[in-house]
């Protein structure tokens, strides 16, 4: 038998490939931020590179409103009959959009409040502050007493009064140790203890979360009505008490990249640039690129040019492209944009990519951490892209993953408590609405609408 040998050597051989220049990486790299994170880039090329600086606004679009043109509003105000002047009871009109998450206090700034006025020495304040400190986001006390003990050097009595005396604060519940403390103390707090309450909270939390109430009645020696009535309390109950406050640390901002305003008949779309730095070349350094003195300083000039150039117009194309994507969904998605939610169609992005000729992974970059400010609120770009759900073929409708879920939501809604929708069930009524569904399917969109299984939500 023959034994072949691999022959080594230099060989030539020509390929076609494609090669990602610092440019196009940029280009690509500019198109998938969204409009914060361009706007903290575009400030970092701004400090690199001299050839770059902020042009000034020429348009004064800012400008402080003149005296009488603020009159002018007023007085329109006063004759509609809408002016607050002179009315010191009542409040002006404030939307929504124009209130300041940061007039909320946050709950530690509201416990202190309370502490100042109840606690009884400047020893047993320093502990409740430090205690109050040890809060978690949800309000419970999460620190260990030991290393309250040796950091203040009292005893632990102290420290369970100080405790105590702070879990009898607005919202109640908070300061508790654990989540059965926490329940105990509302339901103290609100004269509404029992027995079996009691009982359950100790004992029984883990069977309430799976439903198991005919299992707790049998423990207990309580009727099942008895029992789903002390259910029903405890669940009306906050098992998070600080989360009504202002948490500083989990603020988050959504700037649109894009807006669409109707105006007559037609809609337009604008890409958001407001909140970046209006980039030019600097004069000044054509000019040092003119009068160069030497081949070195020539070479670095003429660099920081072509880098500045090539950032402006990677910016540019970047809002020709969001545009374009832009045009192509909403010329597809009309009906949302004049309905609502419930008309939204069926769409992929490789729908988009052929409608816009580029490649489906430019259409992903787009659409990718970018937001819409709609008639209908603010949208994430992906969430017009819905699913489509085969379904029979006689079936005209074009059915999507979010209308599925709304018609498995109001059948739960409208169901029998006593005896509640299975899977199973949901499943045949699709069926015979003409909606073919796996019963696994139909599961995660209940979990994904956040609805237990019948077995939970059966009531006796």
């Amino acid at each position: 038998m023959r034994r072949m040998i691999p022959n080594q050597g230099l060989f030539l051989e020509q390929k076609q490939k494609l090669l990602l220049t610092p440019e196009l990486k940029q280009a690509l790299k500019i198109l998938q931020m969204p409009i914060l994170e361009l706007s903290q880039y575009m400030e970092q090329e701004l400090e690199e590179n001299p050839f770059l600086e902020v042009e000034e606004d020429k348009n004064n679009e800012d400008e402080e409103p003149k005296t009488e043109d603020i009159w002018d509003l007023v007085s329109q105000d006063w004759d509609n009959g809408e002016s607050n002047l002179g009315q010191g009871e009542k409040e002006p009109k404030v939307e929504l959009w124009q209130k300041d998450i940061f007039a909320l206090p946050s709950l530690r700034e509201h416990l202190r409040e309370q502490l100042f006025d109840l606690a009884n020495s400047i020893g047993d304040l320093l502990i409740g502050q430090f205690i109050i400190d040890s809060l978690d986001n949800n309000g419970y006390f999460v620190e260990e007493w030991d290393k309250i003990v040796t950091a203040f050097n009292v005893e632990k009595n102290q420290l369970e009064k100080v405790l105590s005396l702070v879990q009898t604060f607005e919202p109640k519940g908070v300061g508790a140790r654990n989540l059965q403390e926490c329940l105990l103390l509302q339901l103290d707090s609100r004269d509404l203890m029992t027995p079996l309450a009691e009982e359950i909270i100790k004992n029984y939390l883990d069977e309430v979360s799976q439903g198991r109430i005919p299992e707790i009645a049998k423990k207990t020696k309580f009727s099942l009505s008895e029992v789903q009535e002390a259910i029903d309390l405890i669940k009306s109950l906050n098992p998070r008490p600080g989360n009504g406050f202002r948490q500083t640390e989990d603020l988050g901002y959504i700037f649109p990249d894009l807006t669409i305003r109707k105006i007559g008949e037609e809609y337009q779309i604008t890409v958001n640039e407001k909140s970046l730095p209006s980039l030019v070349i600097s004069p000044f350094y054509r000019q040092v690129l003119k009068n160069h003195q030497g081949e070195k300083e020539k070479l670095f000039v003429e660099e920081k040019l072509k880098k500045a150039m090539g950032l402006l117009k990677n910016i540019e194309q970047r809002r020709l492209t969001i545009l374009k994507v832009a045009e192509a969904i909403f010329q597809e998605q009309r009906a949302f944009l004049e309905k609502g939610y419930d008309y939204l169609k069926p769409l992929t992005q490789k729908e988009i990519a052929q409608m816009v000729d580029l490649h489906e992974s430019t259409i992903s970059r787009v659409v990718n951490s970018k937001y819409c400010q709609t008639p209908w609120g603010v949208f994430p770009l992906n969430y017009f892209f819905p699913n489509k759900i085969n379904n029979h073929l006689d079936r005209q409708e074009e059915l999507t993953s979010d209308k599925i879920k709304k018609i498995i939501k109001k059948l739960i809604e409208e169901e029998d408590k006593n005896k509640p929708l299975s899977d199973q069930k949901i499943q045949d009524f699709l069926e015979k609405q003409k909606i073919t569904l796996a019963r696994r399917t139909i599961a995660k969109y209940r979990e994904e609408l956040g609805i237990p299984s019948s077995s939970k939500r059966k009531r006796y």
